[in-house]
């Protein structure tokens, strides 16, 4: 998604919550360890959706939709991103209203804001462009097994 794993979240599939459960930490009996499950072990298939909230701050909701499921090619990576719109919001930015303001400061060079935001988010931050091939780089550090 392009979060940087700062906050915690949760996936709901089903009637199930999996969540980042630390070693000692008390837990909720109703969440499973993401780190105990794995995504082929889920058994999802085409249709099937589920949502993941990162950062119960700001409150990012995603509804993530499995279009499609196929044999991996030798050396593909799986999960594969296919394709996405739009850049990640940046972390810690107040959730979806925070996100408008810092886009009508990025998008305005009058707004009083707009050159702290600009060098706060540096310059390479553009809210329309999603990078397909950053996407799955990140997946292959994730799943490093499966290419």
């Amino acid at each position: 998604m392009g979060w940087e794993d700062r906050h915690l979240y949760e996936f709901r599939i089903g009637d199930a919550r999996y969540t980042a459960i630390e070693a000692g930490a008390e837990r909720d009996s109703t969440s499973l360890n993401t780190e105990s499950v794995y995504l082929r072990d889920l058994r999802l298939k085409k249709g099937d959706s589920f949502s993941y909230v990162y950062d119960f701050g700001d409150y990012w909701r995603h509804e993530i939709l499995l279009e499609e499921t196929s044999p991996a090619d030798a050396g593909e990576i799986c999960p594969l991103c296919t394709g996405g719109s739009r850049a990640c919001p940046p972390e810690d930015c107040g959730g979806l209203p925070g996100y408008e303001e810092v886009l009508e400061a990025i998008g305005n060079a009058k707004h009083p804001e707009h050159k702290e935001t600009k060098a706060r988010l540096g310059s390479q931050f553009d809210p329309a462009l999603f990078d397909k091939q950053k996407t799955n780089d990140e997946l292959r550090k994730d799943f490093p097994g499966s290419d």
